[in-house]
């Protein structure tokens, strides 16, 4: 144990909560945080997150480097002397990776939070959460993004609505699991309509003192802080992704080869080949849309998981005529693309 009392703040996620966003901002003012007594260590980042610290426990993680080192106790002595170095009374360690691990096995996590206890004086676990339809959403729409470089994603495409599911039920698993290894829970759900990095910390001084919160108003007053920092863009029109699950849809266990040769490029190519006007009809397509769709999905797909219509779908989302007709005529188009590369 240090001398000094610093408090440890585990942000621990969850994935598409704006995590990314608050990493960067705690990155990119590392300085400033020291002067407030907050500290975001060297120790464990990976990116602008301490992700090789639960890494140590997952060698296989596929975002992580392979030649790291796999030793906790490396990472975590390393800490310690940061700490000791450096003058605070809260230390920050972020990375969602650390509720990857304890999805995985809850007992690391257990050990790194009593190996943590050596150094800090109290542990607060920080959880971020989101209205959890949008975020099941958000994660849908990632994966559907990376179909065409990793091919672990692909089941996506044509079960979405099951993958969206267990999507739908997972921070309530994960807050359970939390909080059998800690009382000291703190826990914020996005809010699209405020700032949530300074929500954020406005959460995180709850835990200080009373006579310490004056830092708070000082500190989100800095003109020199940029709190609006938002790294969660998403590059395409949601019609994008509405056509992708559409003809996955269509050639469900139809085709191989052409299921094989589906992802998220062959939509992209098509919509950079169509006119205008059939471009700003689709894009009229919301977010809303496709979450109907996917649960229009899931509906007609408890009735025959083999044959779901795709008019009957397009009829139940009650899109004007002209979207229902540029969406078909998408269709039909990509479908004819797949066909004619397979010949």
């Amino acid at each position: 144990m240090i001398n000094k009392s610093v408090i440890c703040v585990l942000h621990i996620g969850l994935h598409h909560t704006g995590t990314t966003s608050f990493q960067n901002f705690l990155q990119k003012n590392r300085r400033i945080l020291i002067n407030h007594s907050i500290f975001y260590p060297e120790t464990g980042i990976y990116g602008n997150q301490h992700s090789l610290i639960p890494g140590s426990f997952l060698p296989e993680h596929r975002a992580l480097p392979n030649n790291r080192s796999l030793e906790i106790d490396f990472y975590l002595n390393n800490l310690h002397k940061e700490i000791q170095f450096h003058d605070c009374e809260m230390c920050i360690l972020s990375s969602e990776v650390f509720t990857e691990l304890a999805q995985k096995n809850i007992k690391n996590i257990e050990e790194i939070i009593k190996k943590l206890e050596k150094t800090f004086t109290q542990i607060y676990i920080f959880i971020t959460t989101r209205e959890v339809k949008e975020r099941a959403l958000s994660q849908v729409k990632a994966k559907l993004r990376l179909s065409q470089t990793n091919k672990s994603f692909r089941n996506e495409i044509f079960n979405v609505e099951n993958y969206f599911d267990t999507k739908l039920k997972a921070p309530e698993i994960i807050l359970k699991k939390w909080k059998s290894v800690s009382d000291n829970i703190i826990v914020q759900k996005a809010d699209p309509l405020k700032n949530n990095i300074k929500e954020s910390f406005i959460n995180i001084f709850s835990i200080f003192k009373e006579e310490n919160k004056r830092r708070l108003e000082e500190f989100l007053t800095r003109k020199d802080l940029d709190f609006n920092i938002n790294s969660n863009f998403d590059p395409y029109p949601q019609a994008i992704y509405l056509i992708l699950l559409l003809v996955a849809t269509s050639i469900f266990n139809k085709d191989e080869y052409i299921e094989n040769n589906l992802n998220i490029l062959v939509i992209l190519n098509h919509f950079s080949n169509i006119s205008q006007k059939h471009k700003e009809v689709l894009m009229e397509i919301k977010k809303k849309d496709l979450l109907n769709f996917i649960y229009f999905k899931k509906e007609l797909s408890q009735n025959n998981s083999n044959n779901v219509d795709i008019d009957l779908l397009l009829n139940r989302l009650n899109f004007r005529y002209s979207v229902s007709y540029f969406l078909k005529k998408s269709i039909n188009e990509v479908l004819k693309d797949l066909i004619e590369d397979k010949i």
